[in-house]
């Protein structure tokens, strides 16, 4: 097993823990070549618009999301601004053949996001406005994974 982190590649806004079904993350799912699972193009992902922090909580009941993938978020969930807020959960869980290898998050898109785990606020990028100030855009060149 190599001794490097593997990282999670996440594309858009993201939830950890959210609906019944749960994605095992296996060796077998990491690139050979960079060691990345692009976790953003799995299945298992639900999707709401706006832009309720509640919606982090751990569990909650997800009656009126649907099933989408952050890759197939289009221009057609922006507002007439051209801005589109929203949630995406999956609920992850590392397979045991992972041993104790460390996992890490990168973040590959210019969208601003928070990153929830168990309900808990775990990593921005950007600014989303939750805490008062303006919205900013994540520049997502050079940015270390996340452990």
């Amino acid at each position: 097993m190599k001794f490097f982190t593997r990282i999670l590649m996440l594309f858009f806004p993201v939830l950890a823990i959210a609906q019944d079904s749960v994605v095992t993350i296996t060796p077998s799912m990491f690139d050979k070549n960079s060691d990345q699972f692009f976790i953003a193009s799995a299945d298992g992902w639900i999707f709401k618009q706006g832009n309720d922090t509640n919606w982090a909580k751990k569990d909650f009941n997800v009656t009126g999301w649907k099933k989408l993938k952050p890759v197939d978020l289009s221009a057609k969930y922006a507002d007439k601004t051209g801005k589109a807020e929203c949630w995406f959960r999956i609920k992850i869980k590392p397979d045991g053949t992972l041993g104790n290898q460390p996992l890490g998050v990168k973040l590959g898109s210019w969208a601003a996001s928070d990153l929830y785990i168990d309900g808990n606020l775990v990593l921005s990028a950007g600014n989303t406005g939750i805490n008062s100030k303006p919205f900013k855009e994540f520049c997502p060149y050079g940015n270390p994974s996340y452990p």
